[in-house]
């Protein structure tokens, strides 16, 4: 299955940038939930859909150029590093062409035994109280431990866009040149997710 997660940041680099050089980034997926539908538990109520929350992150690592030294007509500069890392998440609606095995739910039973007891004064002689014994509590309790689903992440592609929101120009440097620290990152994450589920190993 593929997701496509949108998502944004402002990013303030450690020092002024003259221009960026290169950009790498990788996808990091750190959490992958499958949440099964629940079946209705009576006639008319909503149907829900499977659902899976993904999370993760771009660990994004710029490397750009900070001005040493300028003239009208030339500069002269250093390559930095700087590595972050830029928050994603999503919840993908599975919908209902897939067939999965159902969520196994737990339950608690309660149970009683009937009692008949002699009714205080006021009451006819031959009238007895007949209702549960209080005097106890019983329950039948049974638990499923569903496999749980795992994840792995076959693909991924980003498109993104840095855009420098505080640029001004060079001091002292040729006209065109300008310096810049806070870049306003947009961007697309495409990725593919391999979800498998297993059965109950009922019989085996």
């Amino acid at each position: 299955m593929t997701a496509s997660i949108p998502a944004e940041a402002i990013i303030t680099l450690p020092t002024f940038a003259l221009e960026i050089k290169k950009v790498t980034k990788n996808v990091k997926i750190t959490q992958c939930r499958f949440f099964n539908a629940i079946p209705p538990l009576c006639p008319g109520q909503p149907q829900d859909t499977p659902k899976l929350f993904l999370g993760g992150y771009v660990r994004k690592n710029i490397q750009y150029s900070e001005v040493v030294t300028q003239t009208a007509t030339s500069v002269q500069g250093t390559i930095k590093d700087f590595v972050i890392d830029i928050p994603i998440s999503c919840v993908l609606n599975l919908g209902t062409g897939l067939i999965l095995p159902a969520t196994g739910l737990s339950q608690q039973q309660v149970y009683e035994f009937a009692t008949s007891t002699s009714l205080p004064a006021g009451f006819a002689a031959k009238d007895k109280l007949l209702a549960a014994d209080l005097s106890e509590f019983n329950v039948l309790s049974s638990e499923f431990l569903n496999p749980l689903p795992t994840c792995t992440l076959v693909y991924s592609q980003i498109n993104e866009m840095d855009e420098a929101l505080d640029r001004v120009p060079l001091p002292g440097g040729p006209f065109e040149e300008g310096i810049f620290r806070t870049l306003q990152e947009k961007m697309v994450v495409v990725i593919q997710i391999k979800l498998k589920i297993k059965t109950f190993p009922y019989g085996s």
